[in-house]
């Protein structure tokens, strides 16, 4: 468990913004990029469709759906580089720049990483990653009253649970688990119910009944997220996401 750990808080190291580019240095001999062959992943469908858990399906012509196969030789990788990263390095500077180019871009990423590991070997473990995600996202959202951040957090998320099984899947040599977590558990259950507290109570302009009926349901989220976090790989999933993407927290 300590490798994940490590590895994953590196990770928030190098979630930069993808406009906030150091300085080029121009390069002394432009080398032509080489052309992968990615071919076997071609469909002779007529038309594919990339579905997924959150219900954010597309459909693609076979030309469409070759055509990203080639234009995104990245997504293939043996070592694929993690969502954000892969993003910036690739689809931003092919030209996605839009809220909904970048979801386009997490939603493919998802679904052909997906197939390393097969739809059905960790399918159980996939919709608990998703749900501890999307509950994290709830409650951060919920508590700051919603905005475009957790909204096309979403389809990202979809792009963080997949890369997370293909790296750390609960059955990899590197996953230590502990026997009781119960004090960790409660400890960083908590926490949670701290920064609501703490947040909340605070809030200027909301009346005193704003606040119990918000102090309420974010309550009913972390219950929720109690009820997920049942060993200890779950529950450094959810310490590791929410420190990576609610920093401020």
């Amino acid at each position: 468990m300590k490798d994940i750990l490590l590895f994953l808080i590196f990770l928030t190291f190098i979630c930069l913004s993808c406009k906030k580019q150091t300085k080029q240095v121009e390069p002394v001999h432009e080398e032509l990029p080489v052309k992968i062959d990615n071919s076997s992943h071609y469909t002779t469908l007529d038309s594919i469709t990339i579905d997924n858990e959150l219900g954010f399906n597309r459909t693609f012509s076979k030309e469409e759906f070759n055509k990203i196969i080639d234009d995104y030789p990245e997504l293939f990788d043996k070592d694929i580089l993690e969502p954000y990263r892969a993003y910036c390095d690739f689809g931003y500077k092919k030209g996605l720049t839009s809220l909904s180019e970048e979801d386009e871009y997490y939603i493919i990423y998802a679904y052909f990483l997906k197939q390393r590991k097969g739809h059905e070997n960790y399918d159980e473990v996939r919709s608990k990653i998703l749900d501890i995600y999307l509950t994290l996202n709830s409650f951060f959202g919920y508590l700051q009253y919603g905005g475009t951040y957790y909204t096309h957090n979403q389809a990202k998320i979809l792009a963080d649970a997949e890369y997370l099984i293909d790296l750390f899947p609960p059955d990899s040599q590197h996953v230590e688990y502990l026997k009781d977590i119960s004090k960790q558990k409660s400890l960083y259950i908590m926490s949670l119910r701290q920064i609501i507290k703490d947040e909340v109570l605070f809030e200027n302009y909301a009346t005193e009944k704003d606040k119990r009926e918000k102090i309420l349901e974010l309550n009913k989220i972390v219950d929720h997220l109690d009820e997920l976090i049942t060993d200890s790989y779950y529950m450094h999933v959810a310490q590791i996401y929410q420190y990576e993407h609610y920093q401020s927290y």
